[in-house]
């Protein structure tokens, strides 16, 4: 049955999408799709391995379960299309629309998304480890129990997106907007988070140890339980932040305890010398609240403006 739905496909598809090599689908490995209108076509289980897919259209398209590994899909449309459980190993999504695609369960490990828009889009389960998606738009986006590790998202923007139980070791996460994020007990041990901007984000019980959290905007966060030991937040603003229960043993809080030219971070050592100086500063803590379980660093001395949450 499944075999005639391949010879329907062959004998009606080439109308639309040109003539194509013989047996794709579903053996499209290395075929040249440049340009090409597949919006709403059923590709499920498709090999399209190192294919052109440039600029092609697959809006609303049925891909879950194909392999896509090594394919360019630079500047491709595949809003609301299905990949769940698709194979996208070293793919190329540059500048690509996967608006409110189910990529769930997908594997983009090695993926180049940078400045791919995935606003909406579902990448429950999915694994990025070590893609790059700087400047991508993830507004809204549910990465729940997503694997990160390692990914770039610098300059990316993720407010509102639900990260929870996400794996972000080492990620790049500097000069992001996760304003709203949902990031509860997310994994962000070694990320780099400087100049990003969390206002308002929950981070409850997250593990943000030895991250680099350096001149972030920190406004309003839940860091309830959340670990921050050995975390850098010289020039951070935790104004309204809510750090009961937190760790924040080891963690660096004054400017005179960092060598701020240390820092490698492209998103900081890019900046003019007048706004390296400006963000230079101890960390504010005026308005946060903390509790007795709250751990402080060796001889830190707590702020007045700080509220002690009975």
């Amino acid at each position: 049955m499944k075999h005639l739905a391949w010879l329907v496909l062959l004998l009606v598809l080439p109308g639309c999408w040109g003539n194509l090599p013989w047996g794709c689908p579903p053996d499209c490995i290395g075929a040249d799709l440049i340009g090409r209108d597949m919006s709403g076509v059923s590709l499920s289980e498709t090999k399209l391995v190192e294919a052109n897919l440039r600029r092609s259209l697959l809006v609303r398209a049925d891909l879950s379960g194909a392999d896509l590994s090594g394919a360019r899909l630079v500047e491709a449309n595949l809003a609301n299309a299905d990949l769940n459980q698709a194979l996208l190993l070293g793919v190329d999504l540059t500048k690509a629309n996967l608006g409110g695609a189910n990529l769930g369960g997908a594997d983009l490990t090695g993926a180049n998304l940078t400045g791919t828009n995935l606003t909406g889009a579902d990448l429950t389960l999915a694994r990025l480890w070590g893609g790059n998606l700087t400047q991508a738009t993830l507004i809204g986006g549910n990465l729940t129990s997503t694997d990160l590790t390692g990914v770039g998202l610098a300059k990316a923007n993720v407010s509102g997106s639900n990260l929870s139980n996400t794996n972000l070791n080492g990620a790049w996460l500097s000069g992001a907007d996760m304003s709203g994020a949902l990031l509860v007990r997310t994994s962000l041990p070694g990320a780099w988070l400087n100049l990003t901007n969390l206002t308002g984000s929950n981070l409850n019980s997250a593990d943000l140890s030895g991250a680099s959290l350096y001149a972030a905007n920190l406004t309003g966060v839940d860091f309830k339980q959340a670990n921050l030991a050995g975390a850098n937040l010289v020039g951070a603003d935790l104004g309204g932040a809510d750090l009961r229960g937190a760790n924040l043993q080891g963690a660096l809080m004054a400017v005179a305890d960092f060598i701020v030219d240390s820092i490698t971070d492209p998103v900081i050592t890019e900046l003019n010398e007048a706004d390296r100086a400006r963000i230079a500063r101890d960390a504010n803590l005026c308005g946060s609240r903390y509790d007795q379980s709250t751990q402080w660093p060796e001889t830190f001395e707590i702020p007045t403006c700080a509220i002690l949450a009975e």
